[in-house]
């Protein structure tokens, strides 16, 4: 048994030492293969006029001198390469090279890649200039100075050193840009244009559906055309009028608003002229907003129109009490007068009714959808609040018995009295009880106040009361009813007292 086990063991030992050398054979194999002579680019791109600095490489990774190779190029229209391994590009297209090194040859492909003009064709016009351009494959502008630029029609267009296109006369000129071996070629076309374009009418206004032609006048009669700023018109033109160099344009209103019509010249939009247009809306009023010293007051307003209609008008209200009667007021009423055949307009009459703003619609009886918004407002009473917040104090025999910060105040108009063209005005202030001569119990806090006028006049006075703790919020009504007539005042708080 012992005999056996070691022929075993040596049997295992033999076999693990073959596999290692086995091993070891691969690897060197595999690394004397990756390290065979090569070149350093398969595939060269080239833009064209550029240059590429070829090599062959040795087992070792290290550079063959260049002079040891034989190089070689199929197509040396296209490009050549030097003894030393320069690839110099001459036109564009694909060339095979090859190295030949020790009996053995490496062939590698060089593509020299095209360029292109920036335009294919040029419209120009007579003493215009262009500025043209050769561009390498990647979109870069090639140095003009190395590109030879030529004209086969100078009569027609010239060409400079530096490509730029000059319109000498109408017509066609084809143009080349030669760079190296390859010649690029171009359209060139000189148009003709106005010197100058005039038109009758600077400004016109219109109706909607309303037409209006405007003479367009050119020095050479060459093409026009017509640009709007705004799509509220339409324009169309007529014919050019025999013997003349004048041309009529037809401006039709479509709907309300301003545009800008610029006549220009086909060829050359340097050479132009404007018309303002302005488009009038189907109803308009001559007023805007419309305003009220009163409800009392009437106004007459004047609404213009495309054609004779009849016309409503929605009145806006406030909600309000009048008379006794709380509810929706109307702020003002309307009224019309006969159409105007001469200024195609209807005299509207506004009567104020009841204190407030808001809008008013006009418009067709028989079509809503014609008509128009304008804002109407009748003046009522507008009472400013003071600087707030302050405190104020409540005497009693000259002691203070109680004290408020007031933070805010609010107004509003009970109802309005057309008889004596007056409103009945409430009054409530905002505030919280800051002191108490008697902290187990409200506190009555009473504030005094003044309502001026805009010259400082007083016009009424009275008192604000109201009761809670301290540190309680609390609200201070109005004692008495104020008649006041509409308009603006201020309103200006006092310490109460009851010597006062």
């Amino acid at each position: 048994m012992t005999k056996n086990k070691t022929k075993g063991l040596i049997m295992i030992v033999l076999f693990a030492l073959f596999m290692s050398m086995f091993a070891m054979v691969s690897i060197d194999t595999s690394y004397a293969a990756a390290k065979k002579i090569h070149l350093k680019k398969t595939t060269v791109s080239l833009e064209l006029g550029k240059t590429y600095q070829q090599k062959l490489i040795n087992e070792k990774g290290k550079t063959i001198r260049a002079t040891k190779v034989k190089w070689r190029s199929s197509k040396k229209s296209i490009s050549i390469i030097s003894k030393k391994g320069v690839i110099k590009t001459k036109k564009s297209g694909i060339v095979k090279m090859s190295a030949k090194y020790k009996g053995k040859k490496y062939s590698f492909t060089v593509k020299v890649k095209k360029a292109h003009v920036k335009k294919a064709t040029v419209s120009t016009i007579v003493g215009k200039t262009f500025q043209q351009k050769l561009l390498n494959s990647k979109g870069k502008t090639i140095l003009a100075t190395k590109v030879k630029w030529k004209s086969l029609k100078p009569s027609i267009a010239t060409i400079d050193g530096k490509g730029k296109v000059t319109g000498v006369k109408i017509g066609t000129a084809i143009m080349s840009a030669k760079y190296y071996g390859d010649t690029y070629k171009f359209t060139v076309k000189v148009k003709p244009h106005n010197d100058s374009i005039q038109v009758d009418l600077a400004s016109i206004t219109l109706d909607i559906g309303e037409k209006k032609s405007v003479t367009v006048s050119t020095d050479k009669g060459y093409d026009i055309t017509g640009e709007i700023s705004n799509n509220n018109v339409k324009l169309k033109w007529g014919n050019w009028i025999e013997g003349t160099n004048d041309r009529k344009l037809n401006i039709t209103g479509v709907s309300a608003g301003n545009s800008i019509v610029t006549v220009v010249d086909s060829n050359d939009k340097r050479v132009k002229a404007t018309i303002k247009v302005k488009v009038n809306p189907r109803v308009r009023v001559n007023e805007k907003p419309i305003s009220l010293n009163s409800p009392n007051e009437v106004k007459t307003v004047t609404v213009f129109l495309d054609r004779e209609r009849e016309l409503s008008a929605d009145e806006p209200g406030v909600i309000g009490i009048k008379n006794g009667s709380a509810g929706y007021q109307k702020i003002v009423t309307c009224t019309f007068g006969e159409w105007d055949q001469d200024t195609k307009s209807v005299k509207m009459f506004v009567h104020g009714a009841f204190p407030g703003g808001g809008s008013l619609h006009i418009y067709d009886s028989n079509n809503s959808s014609v008509g128009t918004y304008v804002y109407v407002n009748v003046k009522g009473v507008i009472i400013n609040s003071p600087k707030l917040p302050a405190v104020f104090n409540t005497y009693h025999d000259g002691v203070i018995s109680a004290s408020c910060k007031i933070t805010g105040i609010e107004t509003s108009m009970l109802s309005y009295w057309p008889a004596s063209n007056s409103a009945e005005i409430n009054i409530t202030a905002k505030g919280v009880v800051t002191y108490s001569s008697d902290p187990s119990q409200s506190a009555c806090c009473l504030v005094n106040y003044d309502i001026v006028d805009s010259s400082g006049r007083v016009v009424e006075d009275g008192y604000l009361r109201g009761y809670g703790v301290p540190g309680e919020k609390i609200e201070l009504s109005y004692i008495y009813d104020e008649h006041l007539e509409p308009g603006t005042y201020s309103i200006i708080f006092k310490d109460y007292s009851s010597n006062y």
